[in-house]
């Protein structure tokens, strides 16, 4: 939904002024990171004039952690990230979460990140209790699970499902027994990762700029009332309809 609020720029520098100094980690382990305010800076130049959504993701990084795995933080902003890896405070102390391709050291699988277990046979692991600073973890979204400590491909069908949950990558277990999705048009039991249920029927996953009307429709995640990206950033009117009206 798109609401709207007259613009006053006095205020709104002040509010932008006190936003980014709730960024900045009380402890002082961060950095500035200029390219990220100037692509701040550049969403919101971009945006405004066409009564956009402003992509907020640049700014939530204009103040970088600068701790290492390990160390000891208070919050999530004073770890340093890490490419392709998630960057988290954990009971004071700085993990690395590595999402895992076929054949990489393990800890356990995942369905989604943060819905994580260890499937059957396998050891438990507790990233609060374990000390472990870093770690990696294998999702079943991509067809594999951890097994023995290592990325298992997934079984395919008609076979047993690995660990008991576990099948190949657009593979769906079934009361442990790995069977075929419904192909687009068949009858929604459980639609493939790239499909929804509409109408009672699997369909594709909406594009950006499709029209939708459920967030499950779009692959983005995000439906208003045309698909849209997961950050905002997508345009939905003119500088006309905007009328001297911010719209965020």
């Amino acid at each position: 939904m798109t609401t709207g609020a007259p613009f006053a720029q006095a205020s709104c520098q002040e509010n932008m002024q006190s936003l980014l100094a709730t960024e900045q980690s009380a402890s002082k382990n961060v950095r500035f990171d200029q390219s990220a305010a100037d692509a701040c800076l550049a969403s919101v130049n971009a945006s405004v004039p066409l009564c956009a959504v402003i992509d907020l993701e640049p700014c939530n990084r204009v103040y970088v952690g600068t701790l290492a795995a390990g160390a000891a933080c208070v919050d999530d902003s004073d770890c340093a990230p890490v490419a392709g890896a998630q960057v988290i405070c954990l009971t004071s102390m700085c993990r690395v979460i590595h999402h895992a391709n076929q054949g990489d050291a393990c800890k356990r699988t995942c369905y989604k990140a943060g819905d994580c277990t260890a499937l059957q046979g396998e050891p438990a692991f507790d990233p609060i209790t374990s000390g472990i600073a870093t770690w990696s973890e294998c999702y079943t979204t991509d067809g594999l699970g951890c097994v023995g400590g290592s990325c298992v491909r997934g079984a395919g069908v008609g076979s047993a499902c690995l660990g008991g949950e576990v099948c190949d990558k657009d593979v769906d277990c079934v009361s442990g027994a790995c069977q075929a999705y419904p192909p687009v048009g068949g009858a929604c039991g459980v639609c493939a990762p790239e499909q929804y249920c509409n109408s009672g029927a699997c369909a594709t996953l909406l594009s950006l700029g499709a029209r939708c009307d459920d967030d499950q429709a779009c692959a983005s995640g995000r439906c208003d009332s045309t698909c849209t990206p997961a950050t905002g950033g997508q345009p939905h009117g003119s500088p006309a309809e905007c009328g001297g009206m911010v719209h965020l």
